[in-house]
Order: C-alpha cells, then sequence, then structure tokens
C-alpha cells in the first residue's frame, strides 16, 4: 500500500515538473505559502487576513488596510514584497510566453493545413525535382507560363534562393546579382 502511495506520488511529480505551466504554478503557489504562513506567524493575523495580506503584495494593489506594525512584519514584508512582485512579473511574463507561443503554433498549423489543402486540390501539375540552377529556370518558365508547379527541395536555403528567383515582379538578372 504505501509503495503503491509512493509510486503513484512519484509519477504524480514527474508528470508536473514536465509540464511547463506547473513550473509557474509549484513556485507561485510556494510563494503565497511563505506569504500567508509569514504575515499569519509575524503579525498574528488569521490566515485569511495573511492570505489577502499576500495577494495584495503580491499583486502590488497595495490598499492599506493591512500592513504589518511588527518589526519582524515589517522586515518580512520588504523581502516578501521585493521577491513577490519579481516572481509574479516572470510567471506572468512566462504564461504570456506559452500563450503566444501557442497562438503561434496554432497559426503555423493552419498556414500548414491551407498548403497542404492546395497541394492535394492540384491537378495536372509539374513538380520540380531541386531547386537548383535548372529547377528554378524551369520553375521561371512554368510562372511565366501559368502552370502550376511544386517545388520539392530538402535544402531550406537553397529553396528560399529559388522563390527569391521565382518572384516575377523582379526580373531575374536583378536577383542574380544579389
Amino acid at each position: 500500500m504505501l509503495i503503491n502511495l509512493i509510486t503513484i506520488w512519484r509519477k504524480f511529480f514527474h508528470q508536473l515538473l514536465r509540464n511547463q505551466l506547473s513550473l509557474i504554478l509549484i513556485p507561485i503557489t510556494i510563494l503565497l505559502l511563505i506569504g500567508t504562513f509569514g504575515y499569519a506567524i509575524l503579525e498574528g493575523w488569521s490566515l485569511l487576513d495573511a492570505l489577502y495580506a499576500t495577494i495584495i503584495t503580491v499583486t502590488t494593489v497595495g490598499y492599506g488596510d493591512l500592513s504589518p506594525v511588527t518589526p519582524g512584519g515589517r522586515i518580512f514584508a520588504i523581502f516578501f514584497a521585493l521577491g513577490a512582485i519579481g516572481m509574479a512579473s516572470y510567471a506572468i511574463s512566462a504564461v504570456a510566453a506559452r500563450v503566444i507561443q501557442w497562438e503561434h503554433n496554432r497559426v503555423e498549423q493552419t498556414k500548414l493545413e491551407k498548403r497542404m489543402q492546395a497541394i492535394q486540390d492540384l491537378q495536372n501539375h509539374v513538380i520540380i525535382c531541386g531547386a537548383s540552377n535548372i529547377g528554378r529556370i524551369s520553375g521561371l518558365y512554368f510562372t511565366r507560363a501559368r502552370q502550376d508547379f511544386i517545388v520539392v527541395e530538402a535544402d531550406e536555403d537553397r529553396l528560399r534562393r529559388a522563390l527569391l528567383y521565382l518572384d516575377v515582379e523582379s526580373p531575374p538578372s536583378a536577383l542574380e546579382k544579389r
């Protein structure tokens, strides 16, 4: 029974550490616990009042209705506020970064799906294998002839150069001089 509980706890803790959101939530939770118990012990406040003061400190709202009066409580509040504001700022920026990354990945996935659907919908198209000089010239020929084609190239840099070359708005001679 005890071994099963230890195994379950280890799996839970391991899974928790693998989740990046929990890496943000664990320090914030610890911070809130430290603040709550610190204020409760040093100032003699109830746990609810101490949690309230902790949240007010972390969020930098500072209503002023609860403030430490003992020297130990004031010293604790100074260092707690400095640490809490820094950690809360980090947590907010980390969560924002995750949300932005998630949104970026979602947009990229949507663009990829649209591209793949466009390729799937192609009919009577030409496949150019490689974006070498011959592949670029062939692509330019098919672009001017308004023939659908796909370029398959493993080297991403070479593919970018080919796409620049295939820009029909810019003459190829100007691109070759770059």
